[in-house]
């Protein structure tokens, strides 16, 4: 029975470990529930998005559940996300694993309605910004310049993320949001070589 139970342990050990490889392999996207498919009205509404997190201890935003497949990018979700103060960043993130010295690619689908974009002086701005850990113990942020303009059409923003430390093994890939609600769909955060 314990050689059994052994047995198992390592099937199990090497299936985590093949998962893991396969995670960090170049052109996987890193991100879970990138297009926002997952998410349902009722945890939205609770600000719950399936996989990420919306930053609550400053600038926070709101999220609202987009369902009109004329409004996404692709498929039949995406997020309008909502700065709650206009002028200050509001961040909805989630965690990833990564490896030092190896470059990433982040990337999000946004757009803006026309009405909100006539009203601003302005036109609209995102920032892709990178949370850095080690083990747990945040050690600063860094991100894109403000990417400008969103517009009424969808439009690809990016950022190139190598990690800065050798200690680095996770991040928080952030989409802020600072001037008026923005539509965001299809994230992605891959690692671009090996």
């Amino acid at each position: 029975m314990e050689r059994n139970g052994w047995k198992l342990a390592g099937i199990l050990l090497t299936v985590s470990l093949l998962f893991e490889t396969r995670v960090l392999w170049a052109g996987n996207n890193l991100l879970t529930n990138p297009g926002f498919e997952k998410c349902t009205l009722e945890e939205v509404n609770n600000q719950k998005v399936f996989g990420w997190s919306i930053n609550t201890w400053a600038a926070p935003g709101t999220a609202e559940l987009v369902t009109d497949e004329e409004k996404t990018h692709s498929g039949s979700q995406c997020i309008l996300f909502h700065p709650k103060t206009p002028g200050q960043e509001a961040h909805i993130f989630q965690m990833v694993p990564v490896k030092s010295d190896r470059k990433y690619l982040f990337k999000v689908w946004a757009r803006a309605d026309k009405k909100v974009i006539d009203k601003l002086t302005y036109p609209p701005r995102i920032k892709l910004v990178v949370y850095q850990y080690k083990d747990g113990q945040f050690l600063g942020s860094v991100g894109s310049n403000y990417l400008s303009p969103v517009t009424e059409k969808w439009k690809e923003f990016t950022y190139e993320y190598t990690p800065a430390k050798e200690e680095i093994n996770n991040v928080g890939c952030a989409i802020a949001v600072v001037d008026c609600p923005v539509y965001i769909d299809d994230a992605s955060f891959t690692l671009t070589e090996e």
